[in-house]
């Protein structure tokens, strides 16, 4: 920052659509509209971004829409719906804001949250299934170890797509449950063992009738 001073292009408005008790919506968008009437004057480009979608309640969704559809704001200020906590079209209105402030004529079209959601959630049952199935191929000792086998897939697109979306935690997590599987199969499978040979063995512990007389009992 030369001389102390801050550029900046562009401005991204957050909405809460929640219930927060205590809090009415006129306030909120009394609010919001002065601050986004004051960027306006910047002349710079703006996105309103609705927050917490994934405890959204209507009156939230619907006044925040009112928002952006007034008189002055009408046609200037995109609106994203959002989750953090889902990861639901974070990174798409970081891009669109990104693409109004160089200009672009072919923008992104962001997906309204429900649709979001619902890709986001096939993207990860991909992802998890693709990440499960290397495991099975290539974890196939119930000793090995995280670190051996880490170092061994990390290069694998299918290891590399899981720990994005679910970080190297999650990743750990997954790799223990297989690990517990195998060792849950494995005592399965010698347990069978054992239980097949029961009948042989009952069968040469059996004494001959004829030696089991009344008076020996």
């Amino acid at each position: 920052m030369p001389d102390g001073k801050l550029s900046i292009d562009g401005f991204m408005c957050v909405y809460d659509v929640s219930l927060v008790p205590g809090r009415t919506w006129e306030k909120q968008n009394e609010t919001l509209a002065a601050i986004l009437q004051n960027i306006l004057k910047l002349k710079k480009p703006v996105v309103l971004v609705t927050s917490k979608n994934d405890e959204a309640c209507e009156p939230g969704v619907r006044e925040a829409e009112r928002l952006v559809q007034r008189k002055e704001f009408k046609g200037c200020i995109p609106i994203v719906e959002t989750s953090s906590h889902d990861n639901v079209n974070v990174d798409q209105a970081f891009c669109l804001l990104a693409q109004m402030v160089d200009k672009t004529k072919a923008r992104i079209k962001v997906a309204n949250y429900a649709e979001a959601l619902r890709i986001r959630r096939e993207t990860l049952d991909f992802v998890t299934e693709a990440f499960t199935q290397l495991i099975r191929i290539h974890v196939l000792d119930h000793k090995e170890m995280w670190s051996a086998a880490s170092k061994r897939l990390c290069h694998y697109p299918e290891w590399i797509k899981f720990v994005q979306q679910f970080g190297n935690d999650g990743t750990q997590v997954v790799f223990r449950r297989h690990i517990r599987r195998l060792k849950e199969e494995r005592s399965a499978k010698k347990l069978r063992k054992q239980l097949a040979k029961l009948p042989q063995v009952l069968s040469r512990m059996q004494l001959p009738t004829e030696e089991l007389r009344e008076d020996d009992w």
